[in-house]
């Protein structure tokens, strides 16, 4: 009863719960014998290839605000591609809900502004331009390109899960799902700085 009332006058003082801000990186490198990856089994999953995927999510308290992928298209994403908002949204939530089906995240807890500033120039960090499934360098990236050199910009350089170029997509994704596990202490999800909020 005491918390109840401790609460009710937070609100009406006009001290309601602070808003979190997240910013993760995820990488699913789940393959099947189908070729279709994803623990949803919604369109955006059936379309990812057979070589696992990462991406980059923004988060506020829980809820996916935005995803930002980089992507092949065609059979098994090879050829076309580019920059893709929100097609990873149900996956992101399905991890948030505790359906985790393999795949490994990271996060950033940041104040509004730097959240904001990261979604304005999300598509700038890491260079990439075009599409290369494996072999690329500069402006050529794949998913694994465009995720691990964003989030070492957004870490201030002080993470670096890079790769470099990539000679076969499923091994590259499994080992920087090794990478970031062992950074999150072996488990599942983890925090960069130990959950300081970066500003």
């Amino acid at each position: 009863m005491k918390t109840l009332v401790t609460l009710g006058v937070a609100l009406f003082l006009g001290h309601a719960a602070a808003t979190s801000y997240r910013i993760g990186i995820f990488v699913n490198p789940n393959v099947t014998s189908s070729g279709s990856l994803g623990p949803t089994g919604d369109a955006s999953s059936a379309t990812l290839s057979a070589f696992g995927h990462m991406w980059i999510a923004f988060i506020v308290d829980d809820r996916v605000d935005s995803t930002y992928g980089f992507w092949g298209e065609g059979p098994f994403g090879f050829g076309g591609g580019g920059f893709r908002d929100d097609r990873e949204v149900a996956d992101t939530q399905a991890f948030l809900r505790g359906n985790v089906n393999g795949m490994i995240a990271r996060f950033a807890h940041v104040n509004d502004t730097r959240f904001n500033w990261a979604k304005a120039n999300i598509k700038s960090f890491s260079g990439c331009t075009s599409y290369k499934p494996v072999g690329g360098t500069g402006g050529q990236c794949n998913c694994i390109d465009f995720a691990t050199r964003t989030w070492h910009v957004l870490t201030a350089n002080w993470e670096d899960f890079r790769v470099g170029p990539t000679t076969n997509l499923s091994v590259s994704t499994r080992q920087v799902a090794r990478m970031i596990q062992d950074k999150n202490g072996g488990y599942i999800q983890g925090d960069l700085d130990g959950g300081k909020v970066w500003r």
